[in-house]
């Protein structure tokens, strides 16, 4: 962690934003408790969804201490790495509790690229409701109050998951700004992860916050392509190499530079 984080004035500074007239002006302040200062994965959505986190101050938890069904998909795909959304002590919400990871795991950080809800948008391909994806321009907005930057300052993660296509855009044009992450751009997250998988390395990285940078698919993506969310969530290769990264000793870990020949390879 860099400089002293002050978590309570920047969840009350995120509460109070309602810069983008189509987001849901109504959430939750996200509770510190949440917070563990040895995080070194960080999981950015692409935006709040409607269960978890708008209503109980948590990400993918409601307010009587349960898992979204959104929560249940991350935490299934997160439990491979060792990782978890459950914090290391229990927390107190308003009808219940969340309890305490177990010792093994450890706690991911959660943040958004849009720190908001931005409502519900009908897909006619599946017949239900889905969570409206921001627009790049709600993203820029959001990016605009330094929020995130903040959140990638104080926690320094090794390991930034960017849920869902807006997030991942969003990091690559407006954060990141590289030549590798802007030919990542025109990529589908499936040909990331492939890349990843079939080099066993990873070529987009943010030297500034010393991050490997890893998309993922957000969870509504399963609704209409659970063959595909799958096979790149769950693929052993994927996953060992992701793990091979976190198992590093911090005397073992060297942080990712920008130059190709220094690509960490696994």
């Amino acid at each position: 962690m860099s400089f002293l984080p002050n978590y309570p004035d920047l969840y009350a500074d995120i509460h109070k934003c309602h810069d983008c007239s189509d987001m849901l002006p109504t959430k939750a302040i996200r509770n510190t408790n949440m917070v563990d200062s040895a995080s070194n994965v960080m999981l950015i959505s692409q935006c709040m969804i409607s269960t978890g986190g708008i209503d109980s101050g948590v990400h993918f938890y409601d307010r009587k201490g349960k898992l979204t069904k959104s929560g249940k998909l991350q935490e299934l795909f997160l439990n491979q790495l060792d990782q978890t959304l459950a914090p290391a002590k229990p927390v107190e919400l308003e009808k219940g509790n969340i309890a305490e990871r177990d010792t093994t795991q450890k706690t991911v950080y959660c943040t958004e690229m849009c720190m908001c809800h931005t409502g519900m948008t009908y897909a006619s391909y599946i017949h239900k409701d889905i969570t409206r994806r921001p627009s790049m321009t709600e993203v820029k907005a959001c990016l605009k109050n330094g929020f995130l930057l903040k959140e990638l300052k104080w926690i320094r993660p090794r390991v930034i998951f960017l849920a869902g296509n807006a997030a991942r855009l969003g990091f690559y044009r407006h954060i990141l700004k590289t030549p590798v992450a802007r030919e990542h751009a025109k990529m589908s997250i499936s040909a990331e992860i492939e890349e990843i998988v079939n080099f066993t390395k990873f070529p987009v990285i943010s030297e500034q916050f010393g991050s490997i940078i890893i998309p993922i698919f957000f969870p509504e993506y399963r609704l209409f392509k659970r063959s595909t969310y799958e096979s790149k969530m769950y693929n052993p290769d994927f996953v060992k190499t992701i793990k091979n990264v976190l198992k590093l000793g911090d005397l073992e870990w060297r942080p990712p530079t920008m130059f190709p020949e220094d690509y960490l390879a696994f």
